[in-house]
């Protein structure tokens, strides 16, 4: 690894794989003496396991003490790195930028440091490249004043909410890959001819089946529930049921899939939250919640008048977690769809708070979920009826079937 290459890791927290194959996990400063140098791609490095110690003796009387816990390090040695520490990386800048602590040479290191962020964490979407890139060229410009001081301060206030809108979407994509793998895991490589497999986790005792609401056992009942915004929704209502069958999967799960929606109700007095969930989320076998760049709104207790849930579709995915319905019969099962593509909202749009705040509140969601349960992320719409279609296919014949 070159200088250049090696910029993105200098002075942060790292997994470098090194040509030997050994795995080093630390710091990399290049702070050694050039004339002790034996080449310039030499840096000093202290692992993970004593950096708190060796920044501990950095203001003690005895600074020399530290040498014990450095090593030297030639990177032209490394074959690749991973970055490690996100959360404090991100943390640092939210910091920067709700204090206002940006512009000049700040601004430009700041949005380096986003930059750096994108291209060392791979979950990152590439549309954030476009949206960094934006605004470092509107500031080039001088399009942008970024002073809290300027007369300006609704322009200010937009482009502080941009970045912060950037660095949630780098936390939640960050926060998607809700399994970490191990530093030898990224690493390994198939020697030549061997096919490379993650390990199957070996359960205790097998999951246990669904059994289908239809007395027959031959028809598996399905819910799409979702906010208003997600577009695709009428073509899954109305295309799904054919799909599944086209592709083969009644055939091999022996299951005819029945799709509804609480368009399939008819107009009945009562609070329409709590019609679907008697209804329809009760009675279903599988709920498929889809959500596009909103959460949807929330549902409000009668008797307290306070919020109950986040909204229709959030209650409806977290009642699919229940263990039974009525001590009578086990809870549906629960499949979430998330659409990682973040909104596009220009600078103009008077709505442009709205939507950001609406992403949030998405975005939180999402995290407080992936702790509950497995979703799957989606980028585009057309992409999205043959993931969930695939989707059930799996579930039901390793679920519903016997």
């Amino acid at each position: 690894m070159n200088h250049f290459k090696f910029s993105k890791y200098h002075n942060r927290e790292v997994h470098l794989l090194m040509n030997t194959g050994n795995i080093l996990t630390g710091v990399a400063l290049d702070i050694i003496d050039p004339n002790e140098k034996k080449r310039s791609t030499e840096y000093l490095f202290i692992s993970s396991s004593d950096l708190k110690v060796w920044k501990r003796l950095e203001d003690s009387i005895r600074p020399e003490q530290r040498s014990q816990y450095e090593k030297v390090i030639d990177i032209s040695n490394i074959e690749t790195a991973i970055y490690e520490n996100a959360d404090l990386e991100i943390r640092e800048i939210r910091t920067q930028i709700e204090s206002n602590m940006y512009g000049g040479a700040s601004f430009t290191g700041l949005m380096q440091s986003i930059f750096f962020l994108i291209e060392m964490n791979m979950a990152a979407p590439d549309y954030l490249l476009h949206e960094v890139h934006m605004l470092m060229k509107s500031y080039a410009e001088d399009e942008l004043d970024i002073s809290p001081y300027n007369e300006k301060r609704r322009e200010h206030a937009l482009f502080k909410n941009r970045l912060l809108f950037i660095l949630d979407n780098i936390e939640s994509a960050i926060g998607a890959r809700s399994n970490y793998p191990e530093p030898e895991q990224v690493f390994k490589k198939p020697e030549y001819g061997e096919r490379l497999e993650l390990e199957t986790p070996v359960l205790e005792e097998p999951r246990p089946k669904y059994i289908p609401t239809d007395k027959k056992g031959n028809t598996i009942n399905i819910l799409i529930a979702s906010p208003s915004d997600v577009d695709i929704r009428e073509q899954l209502l109305n295309s799904l049921e054919t799909l599944f069958r086209r592709k083969g999967y009644e055939k091999t799960t022996g299951k005819r899939i029945i799709v509804h929606g609480w368009e399939d109700l008819p107009p009945q007095n009562g609070k329409p939250q709590d019609i679907i969930n008697e209804l329809l989320v009760k009675k279903v076998d599988i709920v498929v919640a889809i959500f596009n760049h909103t959460l949807g709104t929330p549902v409000i207790d009668d008797e307290t008048g306070e919020k109950r849930s986040e909204s229709g579709t959030a209650e409806e995915i977290i009642f699919t977690l229940d263990k039974e319905i009525d001590n009578k019969r086990r809870a549906p099962l629960g499949m979430a769809y998330f659409n990682e593509v973040a909104p596009y909202a220009s600078f103009d749009n008077p709505d442009i708070d709205a939507l950001l705040k609406e992403w949030r509140r998405l975005n939180s969601f999402r995290k407080e979920l992936s702790n509950k349960m497995l979703y799957k992320s989606y980028r585009k719409d057309e992409e999205l009826i043959d993931l969930i279609c695939d989707g059930l296919h799996k579930n039901i014949e390793n679920l519903f079937t016997n």
